[in-house]
């Protein structure tokens, strides 16, 4: 980074913040996560990488799911509602999707 200059790229400050993981043992898709706790969608992803397809896959194991320190609370006190949030949207083994004959 020392030409830095010569080469048209600046440096970008970096905003910190502190994080906390917990461990997930039902499916759940991020934006359930979003929705519920308010937390942008693209952050989530920033901090969950790991789940391309942003769904966490715990049928038959536990998964890590990586929170803002400051959501970790809200998390707790409204996992219920998390997992519960539109589950049969996302997680409805019978929707199928139909195409109208024309």
């Amino acid at each position: 980074m020392t030409y830095y200059h010569e080469h048209g790229i600046a440096p970008q400050k970096i905003e910190l913040f502190a994080t906390d993981t917990v461990m997930v043992n039902k499916n759940l898709h991020l934006e359930q996560v979003s929705h519920v706790l308010g937390i942008d969608l693209n952050l989530l992803r920033d901090l969950n990488p790991q789940y391309k397809k942003d769904v966490i896959p715990a049928i038959s194991e536990s998964y890590a799911l990586t929170l803002p320190s400051e959501n970790m609370t809200k998390y707790i006190e409204l996992k219920d509602s998390v997992f519960a949030y539109r589950d049969s949207f996302y997680f409805n083994p019978k929707k199928s999707v139909s195409v109208p004959l024309t």
